[in-house]
């Protein structure tokens, strides 16, 4: 299911048949016991799921999770809906479960009375392995038993393992009738985890070691198979048991992101160090420098190199440590081309759409004239032209005309009428009020598909506009007369306030740079254009604020305790940390000068982020890079920021 729509339209309620594990190192196992699926969450996590005993949205749980201030860090929360999703944890209100095939395994043992037996077997094994030095095939025939031999230790390992879960009460599964999944391990206690982990090691190890003294030239192939079980990368038992161990263990929402947002590269590098803060990270580091050393070891012990002996590393022992340091080297250099392509593919593709905009606006050739068709495609691409109906969107076509203007031209100075109405079809307009001081302040720019000139009628209490061209232009322009015939009847106040005043000034916004046009849309609609005089009271200090500021023209001092610390202007914003952390404020917010604000309530603010989670994560980067820490989870002394 697409995660924008598990976000946002679709009800959802926790499964009919799920089972919860013991708690282990701060994790606890959910599993749907029909579908044969498990998911990993922290108590917390199980908190919030619980949410949706009954079928419910997700938007209304994250509205009111945040309002009683328990809200996760949001990609961490989004990450849990769309895991529970997949996983069957959380499903539809029409769910009819899918029973998994599972297998009558034949064979049961019990974990705590093999566990000994398990560590003796791939103790004892290992160290009659180095004793006693294996040898490489004398013959082909010697290669293939050795092959022969390492495939029934694999396999004898993998029927342990089984039997241990079997007789712990598991469910062994059946995928494509032939794999036997033992993923029901992760629902038991961890003395038995580790021995199903264990077994499979304990018995390649044991075959090794009685390789090694019945018959050395069979026991390559066990060895590798050996070293292979202990390997520390692509799932390697010794690292599940290392993080069974872990005294705060990640849950599923922490890694592997399914969640699109959560895959980019910032949230990437977040990730990565916050692993690299945990124990367990460097003890699985630490394993892998062993695993190399031991690897290495053994091929010496093959090839009959005197490893243990002071002469051979005197001789080859800068040689052993280049190449050692060259492996740990070329395993960083790759993990960092791999992110470092990903960070590069996506600042290249920014900066390809920045290219091709730049080139259509400066040396593209632009047709002389547009025909009537382009002129009708061009109407329905604009925002507010395509809100109108078909015929008079027709009639528009014919009557506009194309137009160009040099860069720095005026279109429309501040005490002239507008004239016409410009559909942009390539370049930017700087839409500018006169500042207290009689200078003109830019106010908005105006790009593609946007319209220029209808400004004084949006906003008629102050119609004072000027238009200059800050790119080279191509417009379609419409006569005023024809405007005020076919456009100003049509068009609603609100929406006229909405899609020319609001819509584009929100959508050059960094916080906004993320939205989609719909979203933007919608917060225009929400909010209102507030004025304030020089002077008055934006925000309160220690004030339970109700409203989401940004500045829409002038500016503002922000003092705390009667002095000054910084100062607002246009596209600044101010107030989503107290609504995010339902708290008080901590400064007063005074104009300076004349100022308008657009003013959005709580209630519309927190239904609208618990909407667009886009808009959510936007909000949630710049709030934590105000606060120099996470805005989620909330923390003692969080509760009164602005």
């Amino acid at each position: 299911m697409d995660d924008n729509l598990a976000l946002t339209a679709q009800r959802w309620q926790l499964a009919p048949t799920l089972k919860c594990s013991g708690i282990i190192g701060g994790v606890m196992v959910v599993k749907n016991t029909v579908e044969g699926t498990h998911l990993a969450i922290t108590p917390h996590q199980w908190s919030l799921l619980n949410r949706f005993t009954e079928p419910r949205m997700v938007p209304p749980v994250l509205g009111a999770i945040i309002q009683e201030r328990v809200c996760p860090a949001l990609g961490e929360f989004y990450e849990l809906i769309i895991k529970a999703v997949r996983e069957r944890i959380l499903v539809a209100e029409d769910y009819e479960p899918i029973s998994r095939p599972t297998l009558n395994w034949p064979i049961a043992l019990k974990a705590h009375t093999w566990r000994v037996l398990i560590i003796l077997m791939g103790v004892l094994g290992w160290g009659a392995t180095v004793a006693l030095r294996p040898a490489l095939p004398d013959t082909w025939l010697d290669a293939g038993l050795s092959l022969a031999i390492a495939g029934l230790a694999a396999g004898l390992g993998e029927v342990v393992a089984n039997a241990l879960l079997r007789g712990a009460g598991g469910t062994l599964y059946l995928d494509r009738k032939f794999f036997v999944r033992r993923s029901d391990v992760v629902m038991h206690a961890a003395g038995v985890q580790r021995s199903v982990a264990g077994a499979p090691i304990a018995v390649a190890a044991a075959t090794a070691g009685l390789v090694s003294w019945l018959h050395p030239a069979w026991a390559l192939f066990p060895v590798v198979g050996l070293l292979v079980q202990l390997r520390p990368v692509g799932g390697g038992p010794v690292n599940r048991i290392l993080r069974i161990g872990a005294r705060n263990r990640l849950s599923d929402a922490e890694h592997h992101f399914t969640f699109q947002p959560n895959r980019s590269p910032s949230a990437r590098e977040q990730s990565l160090q916050a692993r690299f803060r945990r124990r367990t990270t460097w003890w699985e580091i630490l394993y892998g420098v062993c695993w190399i050393a031991l690897t290495g070891y053994t091929l010496g012990m093959l090839s009959d190199m005197p490893l243990r002996t002071l002469g051979f590393w005197e001789t080859h022992g800068w040689s052993v440590g280049l190449g050692f340091v060259s492996i740990v080297a070329a395993v960083i250099l790759i993990y960092a081309f791999v992110e470092s392509y990903v960070f590069t593919l996506e600042r290249a593709s920014n900066a390809a759409v920045a290219f091709e905009l730049w080139y259509r606006r400066w040396l593209a050739a632009t047709p002389e004239t547009f025909s009537r068709r382009e002129c009708l495609q061009a109407v329905r691409r604009s925002p507010l032209l395509r809100q109108l109906p078909v015929a008079v969107q027709q009639t528009i076509a014919k009557r506009l005309r194309t137009v160009r203007i040099r860069p720095g031209e005026t279109l429309t100075d501040f005490d002239e009428d507008p004239g016409h109405v410009s559909l942009i079809q390539a370049g930017k307009i700087g839409v500018y009020r006169r500042a207290p001081n009689g200078k003109p302040r830019l106010m908005q720019e105006l790009s593609e598909e946007e319209l220029a000139g209808l400004h004084a009628a949006a906003d008629p209490k102050y119609p004072q506009f000027s238009y200059r061209a800050l790119t080279p232009l191509t417009l379609l322009q419409l006569e005023w007369a024809d405007a005020r015939e076919l456009l100003l009847p049509h068009l609603p106040p609100k929406s006229l306030v909405s899609l020319v005043i609001k819509t584009p000034f929100l959508a050059r916004m960094e916080l906004c740079r993320h939205w989609h046009f719909q979203a933007i849309r919608r917060f225009a609609d929400y909010a209102e254009i507030v004025d304030y005089d020089p002077g008055e009271i934006i925000l309160r200090d220690e004030f339970f604020s109700e409203f989401f500021f940004i500045v829409l023209e002038g500016s503002a001092r922000i003092s705390k305790r009667g002095m000054q610390v910084g100062t607002v202007r246009g596209r600044d914003f101010l107030g989503e940390i107290g609504l995010l952390q339902n708290s008080d404020t901590t400064a007063q917010v005074t104009a300076s000068e004349p100022t308008r604000c657009l003013r959005i309530g709580r209630r519309e603010f927190l239904r609208f982020v618990a909407h667009n989670h886009t808009v959510a994560l936007e909000l949630e980067r710049v709030s934590s890079q105000r606060l120099g820490r996470p805005i989620f989870p909330l923390t003692l002394g969080d509760f009164k920021t602005l």
